[in-house]
């Protein structure tokens, strides 16, 4: 269904070191870090030891150095100790590298769900994403199958079943 970088309840490779030149990127890294396990998160400014690969997560950006790995790295600097950034803050930062398997966008600019082919396919639509969920919802929380989603969509197809004239006498 959708293309995701190792976030969140993926948290990769543990023999492998995850490196980024967004900044934001890693922010996000570290505060879901925090509140994964006990500690703190942080971010290194760091120099990888041995060879670079990219990460399969984020080859799109290969070029723009969004996402590499190595076996090591040397930590050089810390950039920042410990993270402290919201929810939304870090779903907006990891967002913008989420696709769908389609290669589109799983988010717009002002982080509201771009709908997925099989949200499409149930009729769910732009404004009914914008309608549904607040921008930067983390895409674990974006189930078309909840009974919210599903009140929605039988309300919509009930609304889109009556003449336009129903429509236009019943109250909001």
């Amino acid at each position: 269904m959708a293309h995701l970088p190792n976030y969140g309840e993926h948290p990769g490779r543990p023999d492998r070191v995850y490196l980024t030149a967004d900044r934001e990127l890693a922010r996000a890294f570290a505060y879901r870090a925090v509140n994964r396990q006990a500690g703190t998160g942080w971010v290194y400014n760091v120099v990888p030891i041995g060879p670079v690969e990219v990460d399969p997560d984020y080859a799109a950006y290969a070029a723009n150095h969004v996402g590499v790995t190595c076996s090591q790295a040397r930590i050089v600097g810390i950039e920042d100790s410990p993270v402290s950034m919201t929810k939304v803050q870090a779903s907006a930062a990891a967002a913008r590298y989420q696709t769908w398997d389609d290669g589109r966008s799983m988010y717009d600019h002002d982080g509201y769900i771009n709908p997925s082919r099989e949200m499409r396919q149930q009729g769910i639509t732009k404004a009914d994403t914008v309608a549904l969920w607040e921008p930067w919802t983390q895409w674990e929380e974006f189930s078309v199958q909840g009974p919210r989603v599903m009140q929605y969509l039988t309300e919509k197809r009930q609304r889109g079943s009556q003449s336009r004239f129903d429509r236009a006498i019943q109250p909001d």
